[in-house]
């Protein structure tokens, strides 16, 4: 296994546990968008990022709630990079909604929004 930290929880497990119930799933896969998201941070904030791009896109679910994924685009070492930032859910689908989750993305990812060169709603 390639994480150490991880090979040595896994060794310490006992063996009856199942982590089926659906918090600590959901906790499970917290902690993995949290270590990509971080990841994708990191990658942007530790490079020769200059400017960077954000689409965002909706869609109302059977609930009427509106599921809005925001994926950010950069250049690095001349390679084009685009990854998923964010998924929320929300009750509202207008544009102080799209502006307030999108400038609370960026700020809570420590990710300077005035260096955002474009940004493309597909809404």
């Amino acid at each position: 296994m390639k994480d150490p930290n991880l090979n040595e929880v896994l060794t310490h497990i006992p063996q009856n546990a199942t982590y089926r119930s659906p918090e600590i799933q959901n906790q499970i896969i917290q902690a993995m968008v949290q270590a990509v998201r971080s990841s994708i941070v990191k990658d942007i904030n530790e490079s020769d990022v200059k400017w960077f791009t954000l689409m965002e896109d909706g869609t109302r679910d059977k609930n009427n709630r509106e599921n809005i994924a925001l994926a950010i685009r950069y250049v690095k070492d001349g390679v084009v990079n685009e990854s998923l930032l964010m998924v929320k859910t929300t009750e509202n689908l207008d544009a102080a909604t799209f502006t307030e989750l999108t400038l609370n993305t960026l700020t809570e990812n420590n990710i300077d929004p005035l260096v955002c060169l474009a940004n493309a709603m597909m809404a």
